[in-house]
């Protein structure tokens, strides 16, 4: 996936506005500001920077195919906008399915949000479809921005372009020295579906910020944010959806182990946890509001068994981003997350399959499970 210089934000003019009556484009570019700063050269575009004599659709265009992430402002006016739905998220969407464009979504009033559904690349006849409820959202549908107080939306917009921010710097990181390369003159070019997938892999399936995934899964309490975990399924959804080349059948396989093994992940973890305020997913400790001592002792052994279920979760993880990233290194790139190393989980030795268990992914069409 290409370096994020421009970020395009999509709202329309009638759902910009919080209760309070503060523009939420200029909430949204206030919180991102000071993050964008410090990574410098990143550009922030919305139909604001058009002149009176410019052609506008000419302008919104351009930017749209020069971006790398969209942020969509959610109302029932941008779900209504014929222009939005016609001309921008057909554009906004294909991107995202060939190039790996970042899609972030803030609902900003009550509106059809679980339910709109698109046509891409063409928006009459597709022939790809999409809800938008399948993409990130940095909150949930019924708690849009303009039900929130002035801290409440504060705190998470905050949340939302934290997030925002960490993928932008993770791509640029990727971008100079992790991501897919060409190759060399000599040897065949990298198939767009391995490269979009490869390039996903990276950013929505968490290996450019594994580090900081591995620590919120190991924390005393696990947490993950929705965006992240959006993400993660975004991934295996489009690794479900690939139509495989068929040239490295062992870089097809690897991928859709990676994909299973981190959805896996998540449902492990979401099976003991409950979404908070800020709109993540943060696990319990069950057993604390047991009744008597044989209630907390059934409970307390439940939470140990869960507990190490999802570290264990981890840990397939972890050895499913290392065989993929020794395929990608044979395969594809040789300088694929070289300085960075293998992957860990609970330990700081990094985790791999045996000759055995690989040997049982490549002749099972199944993925592996725990």
């Amino acid at each position: 996936m290409p370096a994020c210089k421009n970020i395009f934000i999509s709202y329309a003019h009638k759902d910009n506005k919080t209760f309070d009556g503060s523009s939420c484009l200029n909430l949204v570019k206030m919180h991102l500001k000071p993050y964008l700063r410090q990574q410098g050269d990143f550009d922030i575009w919305d139909d604001t920077r058009i002149r009176t004599s410019e052609d506008w659709h000419n302008k919104i265009q351009t930017s749209l195919k020069g971006s790398s992430a969209a942020i969509l402002l959610v109302g029932p006016a941008f779900l209504a906008s014929d222009y939005i739905v016609s001309n921008e998220l057909p554009v906004i969407l294909e991107k995202a399915r060939k190039e790996g464009l970042k899609i972030y979504s803030l609902i900003i009033s009550s509106c059809a949000f679980l339910d709109a559904e698109f046509l891409y690349p063409d928006p009459n006849i597709g022939p790809h479809k999409m809800k938008l409820s399948a993409l990130q959202a940095g909150n949930r549908p019924d708690a849009p921005l303009d039900m929130m107080s002035p801290g409440a939306q504060n705190k998470n917009l905050h949340e939302f372009v934290k997030t925002i921010s960490e993928d932008i710097a993770s791509m640029s990181a990727s971008a100079s020295t992790n991501t897919v390369v060409p190759p060399p003159p000599s040897s065949p070019s990298i198939h767009p579906v391995y490269a979009s997938l490869i390039g996903m892999a990276v950013s929505d399936g968490m290996l450019s910020t594994w580090s900081e995934f591995r620590s919120f899964v190991l924390a005393e309490i696990p947490t993950l944010s929705m965006l992240r975990i959006h993400a993660i399924r975004r991934f295996e959804l489009q690794v479900s959806r690939a139509v495989w080349p068929g040239i490295y059948p062992e870089l097809e396989c690897a991928l859709k182990n990676f994909a299973h093994t981190l959805e896996l992940l998540v449902e492990v973890i979401n099976q003991h946890a409950s979404t908070d305020e800020r709109n993540w997913l943060v696990g319990c400790k069950f057993y604390i509001n047991s009744e008597n001592d044989d209630d907390y002792h059934r409970l307390f052994k439940l939470y140990i068994e869960w507990t190490d279920n999802y570290h264990n979760a981890l840990t397939e993880a972890a050895k499913a981003a290392n065989w993929l990233s020794d395929i990608i290194r044979r395969d594809i790139d040789p300088n694929f997350f070289l300085l960075d190393g293998y992957f860990c989980a609970g330990s700081p030795e990094p985790p791999k399959y045996t000759s055995s268990e690989i040997q049982s992914l490549l002749i099972g069409s199944e993925p592996k499970t725990q």
